[in-house]
């Protein structure tokens, strides 16, 4: 797809009227259709009135075909597919699920979000397992060497990104499978970076959890997500936490609960409904534009951002140069600068971009670039002269 194609869905994006809006790694720009499906579900539930019955199984009807939406797209069956607010959510689900005891290891990336970070160091505090960090390099080959050398008999989660948040790095996901799984070992994949920007296909990764997002490069609200689990993983893990709607039956009288045979297992209690209708009609609009053509169009833009800002003085670019492991998220860093001032500085010249911490410890911080399809040359090229006069500044 030429970029001039990609004019009429931008154009269903209003927030690009008011900025050059770079920041979907952080939460993306809402399409009108995703907006006209929340207002329209949420008008059907105050005229109709939303606890008569018909509403309320017309309602679980319209879910139930999102979540054979979202199996679809992560390439898995409905039956794997569990409802969550958010990926935070589900990684404390999967945490808990796998009764993790004192002295078990888990391995974390070390460009790992707070979301799949903070619910395991939690959890050495609790329960006192111990969390290994997975240094990630540009090479595949570094990455895979690296995980080599930490993981043991003792491992029994690893859990880290698809892509990761901080410098865009497309993990080498299937090949961490393979290794974990050849020592009896679950993996966790967080996709919140990579739902709406790279192709996901879970059974291709080999993942036995795989974890994603609507607000981000999906376009679509926040507050709803899934979690896929394996089949094979499925009846192997019980609900840490429950409630209503988690279970096919229950017997107060003898205090057993009869769980859901699938994925459902793990979902209870309110959920919005309107905004997984939502959810839904996101996949169906990141689908229209289609998957290839947006890759395409992330490293066009990668590319072409890397060639103009490639030699200015000071300035180090964190992402990977290498295809195999790059996506739409440009990450870089300005010797000397104060880059959180650079970010309020650009908003103030309408060009949303976000600072963040490239190093959890060295603190080091950098400038982080979301490059989505939507985005045009011409708004790179006006990025690119704000950041040559920074520096000159």
């Amino acid at each position: 797809m030429e970029s001039n194609n990609f004019i009429k869905y931008r154009e269903q994006l209003p927030a690009l009227k008011k900025s050059i809006y770079l920041n979907t790694g952080g939460s993306g720009p809402l399409p009108i259709p995703i907006l006209e499906e929340i207002k329209s579900t949420y008008e059907y539930l105050a005229t109709e009135g939303q606890i008569l019955i018909p509403v309320v199984n017309n309602m679980k009807a319209k879910a139930e075909k999102v979540r054979n939406t979202i199996a679809s797209f992560l390439g898995a069956s409905p039956e794997e597919i569990s409802f969550t607010r958010c990926i935070t959510e589900g990684i404390n689900t999967i945490a808990y699920a796998m009764d993790l005891q004192r002295g078990d290891e888990v391995i974390i990336s070390d460009q790992e979000n707070p979301a799949f970070i903070l619910p395991f160091l939690n959890l050495v505090h609790i329960k006192g397992i111990k969390v290994k960090k997975l240094k990630i390099e540009n090479s595949i080959e570094k990455i895979i060497q690296n995980l080599k050398e930490i993981i043991n008999t003792k491992t029994k989660l690893i859990a880290l990104s698809h892509v990761t948040h901080v410098s865009g790095i497309q993990l080498p996901v299937t090949e961490i499978c393979n290794i974990a799984h050849s020592m009896g070992i679950l993996v966790a994949v967080d996709g919140a970076q990579a739902c709406g920007q790279v192709d996901v296909n879970v059974k291709f990764l080999g993942c036995d959890f795989y974890l994603m997002t609507c607000h981000k490069w999906l376009c679509g609200p926040e507050g709803v997500g899934a979690m896929y689990i394996d089949e094979k993983t499925l009846g192997k893990i019980r609900p840490p936490f429950t409630g209503v709607g988690a279970q096919e039956s229950f017997d107060f009288e003898n205090d057993i609960i009869v769980f859901h045979d699938n994925a459902k297992k793990f979902e209870f209690g309110g959920r919005h409904l309107p905004l997984y209708h939502a959810m839904g009609k996101a996949i169906e609009f990141n689908a229209q534009i289609g998957i290839n053509n947006i890759v395409k169009r992330s490293r066009e833009l990668a590319e072409n951002l890397r060639y103009r800002l490639k030699g200015l003085k000071g300035l180090n670019i964190i992402s990977p140069e290498n295809k195999e492991l790059s996506t739409g998220i440009f990450t870089f860093f300005i010797e000397n600068a104060d880059h959180e001032l650079i970010v309020r500085r650009a908003a103030e010249k309408n060009i949303i971009i976000q600072w963040r911490t490239i190093d959890l410890i060295k603190k080091t911080k950098g400038i982080r670039v979301s490059l989505a399809w939507f985005i045009t040359d011409e708004e790179i090229e006006t990025l690119t002269d704000f950041i040559e006069k920074t520096i000159k500044g």
